[in-house]
């Protein structure tokens, strides 16, 4: 490949050029093409058509900041961080890691990055705690009293001090997540990659882990984008999220932002009779805005809306439907049916929320 640069990587954060984004992606579009016919019994690809990965996203994280990205299976998020990891090249568009283009020099970018790939598969479990990050560290190219100096520091602050020469077959799940943390921040990284790091742990340990990281990207101004299904770790970070959807960026921005300006509401409405209830359910059927929510749950006599407005609002536009209305009680949707509603809402309208703003797709 023409272009890679092949002298030995910076393995300290003096050679790095200071910038004002630790990752920095603009208009980035990646398109996998069919192999051959020839070559596809050997590649067992199923790709017999262009398959678009990535449709022209931008992003940009500054130095000590986290960054969650949630969205389905398919959406784009191994493929985004296998671009910025070099491991594969954009069909077009650019990305910078601390101003060093990721195609261009992949070699002197990944000596920036701490990868967290899901699973254990980058661990040898047959060797201790210390021997795994010994040979991580070798091929990282450090050597001799700093690697070992190291390797003790970073155990110290997974908190595995205690089990260094514990092999890997004998550490819980919780603690080989914590054992490829370490790895991954062996050689002083300034941009921390984890695509779904607590994916085999359980509630606490997660959390646990996630404050080792908030801990680490604070203390030591590293930069981090984390991929998860768990919207409780999402909610739990209180910070930005960026959502994605068939290769495209839905929403960016602050998750609390989202949460009280994006969440709709659950309106729930009970009325003395049948007939007051149904007057009022082909009232709110012409309002726009709104849909009409079927409960198994409720009686005959209820019903349910999901809907932007408030309460009052709503209960303005009824007017005359109010009749026979025994009570109305608001609630709001969980986080998990948030994105499953906005998520939902994209495919029917074909809008997306970039930076708080709805545009479309492809305008």
């Amino acid at each position: 490949m023409s272009g890679i640069d092949r002298a030995r990587p910076p393995l300290s954060w003096d050679n790095v050029r200071m910038t004002e984004w630790a990752v920095d992606v603009r208009d980035l579009t990646k398109i996998y093409l069919p192999s051959p016919r020839w070559m596809r019994v050997l590649l067992r690809s199923a790709i017999t058509s262009p398959a678009t990965a990535l449709e022209g996203i931008s992003l940009a994280v500054a130095p000590g900041k986290m960054c969650a990205i949630v969205g389905p299976n398919g959406a784009g998020k191994s493929t985004l961080f296998r671009v910025l990891t070099g491991l594969t090249s954009p069909t077009s568009g650019v990305a910078h890691v601390h101003g060093i283009d990721v195609s261009s020099a992949p070699r002197s970018v990944r000596a920036l990055i701490g990868f967290v790939p899901s699973g254990d598969q980058t661990l040898y479990l047959r060797l201790s705690s210390v021997d795994n990050l010994l040979f991580h560290g070798q091929l990282a190219g450090m050597s001799g009293r700093p690697l070992r100096q190291r390797i003790a520091e970073v155990l110290e602050i997974v908190g595995l001090s205690d089990t260094a020469d514990r092999v890997g077959f004998a550490l819980s799940a919780g603690m080989r997540a914590r054992l490829q943390l370490a790895r991954a921040l062996l050689h002083r990284p300034r941009v921390l990659i984890l695509d779904e790091p607590t994916a085999a742990i359980d509630p606490v340990g997660s959390h646990e882990l996630l404050q080792v990281i908030e801990k680490v990207a604070a203390d030591d101004g590293i930069a981090v984008l984390l991929s998860s299904h768990r919207l409780d770790e999402i909610e739990a970070l209180r910070g930005r999220v960026i959502l994605m959807l068939r290769g495209t960026i839905i929403y960016d921005g602050d998750l609390e932002a989202l949460m009280t300006q994006k969440r709709r509401r659950t309106i729930n409405l009970r009325f003395a009779t049948v007939g007051q209830k149904e007057q009022a359910e082909r009232k709110l059927a012409l309002l726009e805005g709104l849909d009409l929510v079927r409960n198994p749950d409720h009686g005959p006599t209820e019903l349910s809306t999901l809907t932007d407005m408030e309460v009052g609002n709503l209960v303005s536009r009824l007017d005359a439907a109010l009749e026979g209305m025994l009570a109305i009680e608001e609630a709001r949707l969980p986080l998990r049916d948030l994105i499953l509603d906005l998520l939902q809402r994209v495919d029917r309208d074909g809008q997306a929320e970039v930076n708080g703003k709805a545009e479309l797709n492809g305008s």
